[in-house]
């Protein structure tokens, strides 16, 4: 049984079943012992030998941490096999990882940032669920310490519509300040890995707020010296590499529609559609006249016309001494 909670109640369900699939149940048998419902430690090293591609000594060393990790979970037998909802929870166990924790980074690391898979983290402020949690930047600390590089906040106006508030748009979520989130990034974003943070931010902001922001970042918040990198379908160069991002932010933006500009209040999670407003300048990019830095710099106007990207100076992102 399993508890999961739903609202202000407690349900448990039942799994349907615990049989694994078929293709899991004819390598567990064509392996088990006798082809029995049993796998022993030597059947064991067979199938890491034939089928994982384990050499020797690694399918030797394997096996004992198999065994081991059957043991601490309970999953071994009386007769000291592995069952088969042992072996099927093995598998997708942490302790069946794809990528072997102990070998650290040894890849390639100097191609340009679309070449990887990057943690990223979505609504990365909220204390809780998306309906009536609260935002902070608690979360976001936390989701820094804990290796994530792409951190999404959600940019709106306050109620007298004179400042930036972050916060899950038409929700019950209560707001926090984007300077607090702002300040949280800068102080913890390399505090786990040197590799680049992802900044999203969604924009429903007006002109104005759009300029505040823009204000804060030229004093220092945020950016200085900035290098601005283009990505688009329209020939934009390509993202850039760790190497030249450690120790940096980058920033992508969606804007959306600007309350203002809406029929009702606030938006929601906008992800990324919005006005087109710039055309084909802002997708090429040039800087229409009349915009503020942020709008150029910051946002795109729809998801699939471009992406713009900052490379930040790494001096204002570490904590001061």
């Amino acid at each position: 049984m399993t508890t999961y909670r739903v609202c202000c109640f407690l349900r448990r369900f039942r799994a349907a079943s615990n049989e694994p699939s078929e293709a899991v149940g004819d390598v567990f048998r064509a392996y088990a012992d006798g082809g029995g419902g049993l796998l022993g430690e030597e059947a064991l090293r067979r199938f890491l030998r034939e089928v994982q591609r384990e050499t020797d000594a690694g399918a030797d060393a394997a096996a004992k941490e198999v065994v081991a990790f059957a043991a601490e979970h309970r999953l071994l037998s009386k007769g000291g096999g592995l069952t088969a909802e042992g072996f099927l929870r093995w598998l997708f166990s942490d302790a069946n990882a794809a990528l072997d924790p102990r070998r650290g980074v040894y890849q390639d690391m100097g191609l340009p940032l679309s070449h990887y898979f990057i943690y990223t983290g979505h609504n990365s402020y909220l204390t809780g669920n998306q309906l009536s949690s609260g935002c902070s930047e608690r979360p976001i600390v936390k989701a820094l310490h804990d290796g994530v590089r792409v951190i999404e906040l959600d940019l709106w106006p306050n109620a007298a519509k004179d400042d930036v508030e972050v916060l899950h748009g038409r929700t019950w979520t209560s707001p926090v300040e984007l300077i607090r989130c702002l300040e949280a990034i800068k102080e913890h974003a390399f505090a786990t890995s040197p590799y680049p943070v992802i900044l999203t931010l969604e924009d429903h902001l007006n002109r104005d707020l759009q300029a505040k922001v823009a204000k804060a970042d030229a004093e220092g918040n945020l950016r200085r010296d900035a290098v601005r990198v283009g990505v688009g379908a329209h020939g934009g160069v390509p993202f850039p590499g760790r190497a030249q991002g450690q120790d940096r932010h980058l920033h992508q933006g969606a804007q959306g529609v600007p309350p203002d500009q809406e029929q009702q209040g606030r938006g929601g999670d906008g992800g990324g559609g919005g006005r087109l407003g710039g055309g084909d300048l802002r997708r090429q990019g040039h800087r229409p006249s009349g915009t503020s830095s942020l709008s150029t710099h910051c946002n795109c106007m729809s998801a699939s016309a471009c992406m713009l990207l900052l490379l930040l100076s790494p001096s204002l992102f570490k904590p001061a001494s």
